[in-house]
């Protein structure tokens, strides 16, 4: 199948993953690539994030654009064709997955900044996280979606997170149509 997940994440408690690790913590302007080792994540890499992409930029325009009432719980991944994208995807690198994250600004001129992360998955299975936010202060679980093999996943939040923790990493067998989000 050749599309692509595009994913909008709501702050709702997350469910209980089957495995844990130790946390790994991300910040605005971050980019860090993880290998599995033992079922657990590795940070091989970690650096400042690129220049946005153009094919970052129009993930974020769709998703931005997604009307999300407050408080509508988990919202459920949107396949994309590649014909639908307006830039090429990213390739993701043989059994890595690499994860960005930004903070970009809102939608309207003057509105509060809003935080993007993006999920480069290069293994043959999915790619299951578990995250905790920092906002303001405040720990809190977030949902996300899993990243089907061998694609990006890209994830927004209508305000700033200050930090990211992936307090849950794991691959596990490709469902096709239906990517969970929780």
């Amino acid at each position: 199948m050749n599309w692509l997940a595009l994913m909008i994440a709501a702050s709702l408690p997350a469910a209980t993953p089957p495995a844990r690790s130790q946390p790994i913590a991300i910040h605005p302007g971050e980019s860090i690539t993880l290998e599995m080792r033992n079922d657990a994540a590795v940070v091989v890499e970690r650096g400042p994030a690129p220049p946005i992409s153009a094919f970052e930029s129009g993930m974020l325009r769709r998703l931005q654009a997604q009307q999300v009432p407050a408080g509508s719980g988990v919202q459920p991944a949107i396949a994309m064709s590649r014909s639908q994208l307006e830039a090429e995807p990213p390739t993701p690198a043989a059994n890595r997955v690499r994860l960005t994250f930004r903070r970009v600004p809102g939608v309207r001129p003057g509105a509060e900044d809003h935080s993007f992360l993006l999920v480069v998955n290069g293994f043959a299975a999915s790619f299951r996280y578990r995250t905790t936010m920092h906002v303001r202060g405040n720990v809190a679980p977030t949902d996300v979606c899993e990243v089907p093999p061998h694609i990006s996943g890209s994830e927004h939040w209508p305000y700033v997170i200050d930090q990211l923790d992936l307090t849950a990493v794991w691959l596990e067998a490709f469902q096709p149509d239906n990517v969970r989000c929780e």
